[in-house]
């Protein structure tokens, strides 16, 4: 019998059919309840507008969610998503800080229950507060230390939003860059809200997010240096500067009113035990100067040259008792050629201030040849002898 029912076609046939004829009857006549869960659905709050004339905000606004389980009959819950289910709810007697919101639901087809997962949202709302902030400007760019002053059209802005955001605000900051220009100019800045970090705070509101700055620029002229020498009888073009010229910068009524920029009494005496000095410039209140001190020095003394020429009799044979045989030294060439360099304030130097001598101590041992040498009661910078 089941050997003949798995070979029989027409019995499977109507098996299936039959399947298919119940669950359409099923379907179509009983239609059966159903439930389902719908996830994520957004929560609508219907008296924001009420919150915000009490003074009141939504924060952090982040977006609130609810679960439903709809049931109903299976042709009506089958074909449900969030988009057909409306979800909402009242903040009553609303209050700083954590608010407990009922939800409701609506569905947009006819079903038999609706049950939320979480009958309750918690609502955090804060004050809506405004303080003023100062304006901050920060001046880069190569010319900003030619900046004399900027003058803004306000120097303090409203900032409003979440009570603890607006707290978090140290001031309102502008960006000025000043990369080329001596003239003076105008420019508008864009404002940002910053906190004690350094960083840009979100989620406040400025009553204006430009601010006009006129920006002046200060006035700049070169002005030679006077020297206060104690010693009168001193003169500064004796002794070597670092320079005879500054810049000054300023304001133009100051800038105008300064011929020159005095130094500091300057003691020249020092240089006895020191080879410079620094000698600081004194500036007028009102005016800026490149740098505040010079450098007074010695000059370097002028050197002298001079050649003489000796001829092997005039050069000396210096040894020892013990050494033998100077009467078999020749000095050759028959000529020296002596070469000096020296500062011009010794005095002349004559051919007789020099001596030239032979160590015969001294041999060489390779080439038995001897270096010539010489004596001087002058403090030569150079010597060379020739052939030495």
């Amino acid at each position: 019998m089941i050997n003949k029912f798995k070979h029989n076609t027409k019995i499977k046939v109507i098996a299936i059919l039959s399947a298919m004829a119940l669950w359409m009857y099923v379907m179509l006549a009983v239609d059966p309840q159903e439930s389902k869960l719908i996830e994520n659905i957004p929560v609508h709050i219907t008296n924001t507008a009420e919150l915000e004339d009490r003074g009141f905000v939504i924060y952090p606004d982040e977006e609130i969610t609810a679960d439903v389980t709809v049931t109903g009959q299976l042709s009506k819950v089958k074909s449900l998503n969030k988009d057909k289910i409306y979800v909402y709810g009242e903040i009553k007697k609303p209050i700083e800080g954590n608010n407990d919101m009922y939800l409701k639901v609506n569905v947009s087809e006819t079903v038999d229950n609706t049950v939320l997962r979480s009958p309750v949202a918690m609502v955090n709302l804060e004050r809506v507060v405004k303080k003023d902030k100062a304006i901050k400007v920060n001046i880069e760019g190569a010319k900003k230390d030619d900046i004399s002053e900027v003058k803004l059209e306000k120097n303090k802005v409203k900032v409003s939003g979440p009570r603890s955001m607006v707290n978090k605000v140290k001031n309102v900051e502008a960006e000025l860059n000043v990369e080329t220009g001596k003239d003076n100019f105008t420019r508008n800045l864009k404002l940002v809200p910053i906190d004690e970090n350094g960083e840009k705070v979100e989620d406040v509101v400025l009553s204006t997010y430009y601010v006009k700055a006129d920006v002046e620029m200060y006035k700049q002229k070169t002005v030679p240096i006077k020297f206060n020498i104690k010693e009168d009888t001193e003169d500064i073009k004796s002794y070597d500067v670092s320079t005879k010229e500054v810049v000054i910068k300023g304001k133009k009524e100051a800038i105008e009113a300064v011929g020159s920029i005095e130094t500091e009494l300057i003691d020249l005496s020092e240089l006895e035990d020191s080879n410079e000095i620094k000698v600081n410039l004194i500036v007028p209140d009102g005016v800026n100067t490149e740098f505040s001190t010079i450098t007074v020095s010695k000059k370097p003394k002028e050197l002298a040259n001079k050649s003489f020429t000796f001829s092997a009799d005039e050069i000396e044979l210096r040894k020892s008792e013990d050494v033998e045989g100077e009467e078999n030294t020749i000095i050759s060439p028959n000529e020296i050629r002596v070469d000096v360099e020296y500062d011009s304030d010794l005095g002349e130097v004559k051919k007789s201030d020099i001596k030239l001598y032979l160590d015969l101590t001294q041999q060489s041992v390779t080439d038995s040849k001897y270096v010539i040498k010489y004596e001087s009661n002058f403090n030569f910078k150079n010597v060379k002898i020739t052939p030495n």
